[in-house]
């Protein structure tokens, strides 16, 4: 997967975040980092994989973006600098406009059964199937 240039990153405590038009990537920063994330070195999220994303400005406490990853992991960004909220608001809307996009984006049709034995015969007459493959194909479409 080839990156392009990110469309928005900010510094946070002890990573960053790059977001790209497709994923985006924490990178551990410091002592802070390795502390937090080990040696496992930066994690990249595809946009498509994330099922939720929560928001929490920073003030007395840090702010945090959290990433539900689909399959249970959770991926967590934290920032304490409060002039970070706007931005990082941004980046949920962003994300969340990109989810929304993929799930709104119609499937590929299918071929039904009946195409497909059509295909399948197509196939057989012009001798690029035998007919005994022609067989085990169909039986393998109608079971």
């Amino acid at each position: 997967m080839s990156q392009s240039a990110a469309i928005c990153s900010m510094d946070g405590v002890g990573q960053s975040l790059q977001v790209f038009q497709d994923n985006l990537t924490l990178t551990p920063k410091g002592v802070i980092g390795l502390m937090k994330s080990g040696l496992t070195g930066s994690l990249t999220v595809p946009l498509r994989s994330i099922s939720t994303i929560s928001f929490k400005k920073s003030g007395f406490t840090n702010g945090f973006l959290s990433f539900n990853i689909v399959g249970g992991e959770l991926a967590r960004f934290e920032f304490a600098d409060g002039l970070l909220n706007d931005l990082a608001l941004q980046i949920k809307t962003f994300i969340e406009g990109q989810i929304l996009a993929q799930q709104s984006q119609p499937s590929s049709p299918t071929a039904s059964i009946a195409d497909q034995l059509h295909q399948l015969g197509t196939m057989m007459r012009e001798g690029l199937l035998s007919a005994s493959e022609f067989e085990a194909a169909k039986r393998k479409l109608l079971v």
